[in-house]
């Protein structure tokens, strides 16, 4: 007779190598703020000048015990890559935007205390979500019909209103939306894989075959939703999200190249129309191609950004010596530029590599996975992360047009803040093979 058993529950567990490189973002941070200080007050840094530094280590310290004690068996490299990032973006914010850097801070405490309590509260096994996909791809469609209702951009509604006021306090539905696509379409594609990998659906008396309507009317509401998002908000960079993860998601589940290429000819003709007959879309990419030409007026921002990329050279002007601030709202559109300046190549190209190994231990996690949810779930959360990076540096060097996208864990932004260190929770819950 089958008898059956406990699950047993995570226990703590000592982890020395991610302990010890807590040590980088631990020096990062307290070394750059002392620097901060010396260079913009001339004087030596007291306790208070520190305490951003002491608050990010004590979180990081705090985070490093939670893992331990539920995610024993997580990867050791995530939370010092972020650790690192987020010292680097909070040094800057303090740098570039000091009226708002103690509100940045606040949405840094409240990001780890997020991530804290997911990691103590979720279960280890994360395959329950895959119970209730309608109700994560509604909560989403809901947020997104706040966020076009009740949005607000600055002062008040219009292009780009992503954000909704409660109270004194503005949260950004659609970053939360990205998680909720990724719990979604993980379910989603988990259940129609073999549908989609070999149709049975016939049509034309049996010469042409393809999924099931349930799966393509899913495939298609993807579409659409990218496509209200951009029109009705004028952003194509959440559009571009959601869409792009979608396709990552769909190729890497059912194998099936045509659907991914399929996908990016869809989005490609929808953009195209879209581009011919809004004016506002022509226009970002007119100033995108030729920005000299508005130098002064709508191209002033590019331009500015494009200064403060060749004022870095190889080493930079040093922290606090740049004139990044020249650029409108470098705090959260530009602030790759502003490393750049101040840093310099060597500073740009070592934010990159850590992203690159974020994005690299982050598909690790989704191969390691034990079952295929798990795989899906952290490819499609390891990939948010890459297409945000691409969209927002890409936009930095002009190789896109800019978008309402933030680097995570570095620009300014409590929204994007929070979701990201919800999304790093979900990634390091992801139970590996044993």
């Amino acid at each position: 007779m089958a008898t059956r058993t406990l699950a047993t529950r995570p226990t703590f567990t000592f982890r020395p190598r991610e302990l010890l490189l807590l040590l980088f973002p631990a020096a990062l941070a307290l070394g750059s703020f002392a620097l901060l200080t010396v260079v913009l007050h001339d004087r030596w840094p007291g306790a208070e000048d520190l305490r951003p530094a002491f608050g990010l280590v004590a979180g990081l310290v705090l985070a490093h015990l939670a893992v331990s004690a539920r995610a024993p068996r997580a990867d050791p490299y995530l939370l010092p890559i972020v650790g690192c990032l987020q010292a680097l973006g909070l040094v800057m914010t303090y740098r570039l935007a000091p009226a708002l850097a103690a509100r940045q801070f606040n949405w840094l405490l409240l990001g780890l205390g997020a991530f804290i309590v997911m990691l103590l509260v979720l279960p280890a096994d994360l395959r329950w979500l895959r119970r209730y996909p309608y109700f994560w791809a509604i909560t989403g469609i809901v947020l997104l019909v706040i966020t076009f209702v009740a949005g607000r951009a600055g002062a008040g509604a219009g292009p780009n209103a992503s954000s909704v006021g409660i109270g004194p306090f503005s949260f950004q539905p659609p970053e939360l939306v990205r998680i909720l696509l990724v719990i979604f379409l993980a379910a989603f594609l988990e259940r129609w894989r073999d549908q989609l990998r070999n149709p049975s659906y016939s049509l034309a008396w049996g010469a042409l075959r393809i999924p099931q309507p349930q799966a393509v009317f899913g495939m298609l509401a993807l579409w659409g939703l990218s496509m209200l998002f951009f029109i009705v908000q004028r952003d194509l960079g959440p559009a571009l999200i959601y869409y792009g993860v979608f396709l990552v998601m769909l190729y890497v589940a059912t194998g099936r190249a045509r659907y991914a290429l399929a996908g990016l000819g869809l989005f490609a003709a929808s953009a195209f129309v879209v581009g011919r007959t809004l004016s506002y879309v022509r226009t970002r990419f007119d100033i995108l191609l030729d920005p000299w030409s508005v130098a002064n007026d709508q191209g002033y921002q590019i331009v500015q950004g494009l200064i403060s990329l060749a004022s870095g050279g190889l080493l930079g002007q040093g922290l606090g010596y740049g004139y990044a601030n020249y650029i409108p709202a470098v705090h959260t559109d530009y602030i790759f530029n502003a490393i750049v300046e101040e840093w310099g190549l060597m500073g740009g190209l070592a934010v990159l590599g850590l992203f690159v190994l974020f994005i690299g231990r982050g598909y690790r996690v989704a191969t390691l996975a034990r079952e295929e949810y798990g795989q899906l779930l952290a490819l499609g959360l390891t990939t948010v992360i890459a297409l945000q990076t691409l969209i927002i540096i890409g936009g930095n060097l002009k190789l896109l047009p800019l978008t309402g996208v933030t680097l995570s864990f570095v620009s300014y932004g409590g929204s994007s803040l929070l979701t990201s260190y919800l999304l790093l929770a979900l990634l390091l819950k992801i139970e590996p093979r044993r």
